[in-house]
């Protein structure tokens, strides 16, 4: 009698192949998740580094004797868990802000919390023949994913006009 060859899978590694299928597909869903928390992070990164470096901008393009009274420490974070306190107004300046979006806006009032904004003026350390110079520091703060806060400065000097 011939004996019979059958052609195709058993049922073993056709469930092993369904397996490996869904291990995979799991791991492309989990690395798209991934991307897509990272892509989040860098746009409130950039977003908060856009808006940090034209506050300072706005601030270093005007006249020495129109920059706010803002002499706190530079910085808006304590550490990664905790802000530090908000600095009081300068006149019609909010030294410490809080804004919903990436608006470029200078002062307005409080409208939110995806963003703190805090605006430092002070006198340069040891530059005794710089003395009505400035150096003006924005930092920007905002809460990641993580529930960590991220912190961005930028830093302009503010020269006297001769």
């Amino acid at each position: 009698m011939a004996s019979r060859r059958w052609a195709g899978f058993s049922l073993v590694e056709s469930l092993v192949a369904g397996v490996v299928l869904g291990v995979g597909v799991m791991a492309l869903n989990a690395m798209y998740v991934f991307s897509i928390k990272g892509t989040s992070q860098s746009e409130r990164a950039i977003s908060a580094m856009h808006l940090a470096q034209t506050r300072a901008e706005r601030l270093a393009t005007s006249g020495l004797g129109q920059l706010p009274n803002c002499p706190q420490e530079p910085g808006c974070r304590l550490n990664s868990s905790e802000l530090r306190a908000k600095a009081a107004k300068s006149g019609n300046y909010p030294c410490s802000q809080l804004l919903n979006q990436s608006s470029t806006q200078d002062p307005g009032d409080d409208v939110g919390g995806i963003y703190r904004i805090d605006t430092s003026i002070l006198a340069p350390q040891g530059a005794e023949q710089l003395d009505s110079a400035r150096v003006i520091a924005v930092s920007v703060c905002w809460k990641n994913s993580d529930n960590s806060f991220r912190e961005y400065r930028s830093y302009r000097l503010k020269l006297p006009e001769f």
